[in-house]
């Protein structure tokens, strides 16, 4: 029965991966288009300048940038099901990290009228890990947490445990999840599409970033009272400022 189920798992990995190879191709066409409209715009006399068609321009350009992302979702989760991706060891500054996710969740924010807040220890050391894929984690986190929110602030925090491990939080006071729900997203299940365009890969990709990394993700939450959700990566993944360690990271999925 596991190898069955296992087969199957396999296979619709196949099926996903091969789904974002085909739409890559109209994905990349339009934002190239989309790119050149904007080229000739900001090239225009002031005197011949469309207001609106400049705001539709950016918003496709933007709308493009989320499709590509979630492709990569897609890429990722698909990899990660077959054992073939392997994170990078780049290095990695956790406050830059946290400060690029508020700064690429800020819009999604000023829309739902959501402030962010950024708390962080800046004498942290850096990081060890794969940084595109530690940014896609916790900017899902943060799209989750502002779509939640009720317009409440949203709070990410950088923090060391007392053993040493690293937490990145992000926390909604939203109205939280109860019994199966709150079970279900604590196993790696999506809660309701966390990813920038609602796909549903946002949380179950999360879990997968974390165990590769060799660490976790915590859900903490109750009804009523707002969630937070934790990035946990161990001690060992921290060096000191100066060490300049790249390449692949010797971790598995557990």
């Amino acid at each position: 029965m596991a190898t069955i189920c296992e087969g199957r798992t396999n296979a619709r990995a196949l099926e996903l991966a091969a789904i974002a190879h085909e739409l890559r191709t109209p994905v990349n066409a339009v934002k190239g288009y989309g790119e050149l409209v904007a080229d000739r715009l900001d090239h225009l006399p002031a005197t011949a300048k469309d207001a609106d068609l400049s705001v539709f321009a950016a918003r496709l350009r933007q709308a493009t940038d989320a499709l590509e992302d979630t492709l990569e979702a897609m890429l990722d989760m698909a990899r990660i099901t077959q054992g073939t991706l392997k994170a990078r060891r780049d290095r990695v500054d956790p406050v830059e990290l946290l400060q690029a996710a508020s700064a690429l969740c800020s819009r999604e924010a000023v829309t739902r009228s959501v402030t962010l807040r950024v708390s962080a220890d800046m004498s942290l050391p850096t990081l060890r890990g794969d940084a595109r894929l530690l940014r896609q984690a916790l900017c899902n986190l943060v799209f989750n947490a502002i779509r939640h929110s009720g317009a409440e602030d949203v709070s990410l925090s950088l923090k060391r445990q007392p053993d040493g491990d690293l937490e990145i939080a992000v926390m909604d006071r939203g109205v939280g999840m109860s019994g199966r729900k709150a079970a279900a997203s604590r196993g790696g299940a999506s809660f309701g599409g966390t990813s920038p365009c609602g796909t549903g890969l946002g949380l179950p990709l999360c879990h997968k970033v974390a165990a590769l990394h060799g660490g976790r993700l915590e859900i903490r939450t109750s009804r009523g009272k707002g969630t937070c959700a934790a990035l946990m990566l161990p001690a060992s993944l921290l060096v000191r400022r100066g060490n300049h360690a790249q390449g692949a990271l010797p971790l598995t999925l557990h």
